[in-house]
């Protein structure tokens, strides 16, 4: 059994131990309290009956002399002291008991008899009219022991039903026992499963998954982790494949500026203008990669150079499309700015912080739409958040790459060279930076040709 199954084990064995033990105390205290009620309401009971039977026997013999002999046999077969008087109180009968006979037919411990002594119980009786007509003719008292006794043969009664409840009480342990220990062990399996298929995840195994019955939060816990694992095994596939591809974009300005050297070198090329300008486009090619990934690590890190200040976001947007503009109409494409310049929107942030986030997502809307296309900026603010969306009527995206898009080296259209699509990794930079300032950033399309929104949620500040 798990750690974890002995744990749940101990802990329901204890909560149904502690149960017996206080539902055991409850009734070996209260049984013989109650039973005692029980024989007092019963025998009183009788008494209310003979209490009948002498009032009868008053109407047929107009006396309660002749009842002594039907109150001597109540008295020895019910074990009850009895007392009857006239209605001047003359005794007419008395069972005239001493102390030990008194006692006779009743269970009283040495515990309960030091009690008795201690508290100098009473022997107290109860009294019952007699009537006729309307008339009191006599009372007939019984003589009840107000301490704790039970009678021998009704003591007997309740051990054995103590015993009985002792018993129940170790049979009822023993089936607890072994239903906590079943039960342990069907709670921990699945969660035994899901632990050794992570082992095997944290091993690099991403081709297992875990399969797990019913429908309550394990279940959801597995469905959970599957889909961890699926994401996993996908994001590593596609780590694979664009490291090759960063390895392809390092190998090729490198191999090209070798080739220009080695031919130089060997009087194929000639030092001119030309074969210079070749060299410093591919070195430069290599800078802005190299540049790239360090960007992202910086990102990665929170790392942002310079102080936070207050920004305007209506004015920082406006500088920025401007710087936008000229690349705007040589391809033709309207930056249309579906916000008011006046709007007072402040957020605390880097300035170049922005300016990279926003760069990026303008940047990607002016290289994947069409000339003649249209890229819209939106402004807005809700509950102390400042919405800024990027959108276009673009090459969009689909629905499988858009759960990527924001993942380094991701890129939706395999075929493009980082020359024409990217490195794969300026939206990975853009969500890093956006993280490190307190917000976040959402992307959707409503498919391939259909263009895309980036919409970017930043905590404002009051003016």
């Amino acid at each position: 059994m798990s750690k974890l199954g002995i744990k749940i084990f101990l802990i329901m064995l204890s909560v149904a131990i502690m149960g017996l033990v206080f539902i055991g105390l409850y009734l070996n205290y209260s049984i013989p309290e109650h039973f005692k009620d029980y024989l007092y309401l019963e025998k009183k009971e009788k008494i209310e009956n003979l209490v009948s039977v002498l009032e009868n026997n008053y109407k047929e013999t107009r006396s309660l002399r002749n009842s002594q002999r039907l109150l001597s046999e109540f008295s020895r077969i019910n074990n009850v002291n009895l007392k009857l008087t006239d209605a001047r109180g003359n005794i007419i009968y008395s069972s005239t008991p001493m102390p030990g006979r008194m006692m006779k037919g009743y269970c009283i411990t040495p515990f309960r008899r030091r009690i008795m002594v201690e508290r100098n119980y009473p022997l107290g009786y109860e009294a019952f009219n007699l009537s006729n007509n309307n008339q009191t003719i006599g009372k007939l008292y019984w003589l009840r022991f107000e301490g704790p006794y039970i009678p021998i043969k009704s003591s007997l009664f309740v051990r054995k039903i103590n015993r009985a409840i002792i018993f129940s009480a170790i049979i009822i342990a023993i089936i607890t026992m072994v239903f906590s220990y079943f039960l342990s062990r069907y709670l921990t399996k699945p969660l035994i499963k899901i632990n050794n298929v992570a082992k095997k995840v944290a091993d690099g195994q991403l081709d297992h998954h875990v399969t797990v019955k019913g429908n309550d939060e394990i279940k959801e816990l597995a469905t959970s982790f599957n889909q961890m694992v699926a994401k996993l095994k996908y994001l590593e596939t596609v780590r694979r494949k664009s490291t090759s591809d960063l390895a392809h974009e390092l190998r090729t300005p490198l191999t090209n500026i070798k080739g220009y050297l080695e031919g130089i070198k060997e009087g194929v090329l000639e030092v001119d203008s030309v074969t210079l300008t070749e060299i410093d486009e591919e070195i430069n090619r290599l800078i802005r990669l190299i540049n790239r990934l360090n960007d992202l690590a910086t990102a990665e890190k929170y790392i942002i150079q310079g102080k936070k200040k207050k920004i305007k976001l209506a004015n920082f947007l406006e500088d920025l499309l401007n710087s936008y503009l000229p690349q705007a109409r040589e391809k033709q494409i309207d930056l249309i700015k579906k916000y008011n310049p006046e709007q007072s929107i402040f957020i605390d942030s880097n300035e170049d912080a922005l300016r990279t986030i926003f760069g990026n997502l303008i940047n990607n809307s002016l290289k994947y739409t069409p000339e003649g296309g249209k890229i819209e900026i939106t402004l807005s603010s809700k509950k102390n958040q400042a919405i800024i969306s990027v959108k276009d009527n673009g090459t969009g995206i689909s629905a499988e790459d858009l759960p990527y898009i924001f993942e380094r080296f991701y890129r939706a259209d395999k075929s493009r060279s980082t020359r024409s699509g990217g490195t794969g990794i300026g939206l990975t930079i853009t969500r890093e930076l956006v993280n490190s300032i307190g917000g976040k950033i959402i992307a959707s399309s409503e498919g391939r040709g259909k263009g895309a929104t980036f919409t970017v949620y930043l905590p404002s500040r009051n003016n």
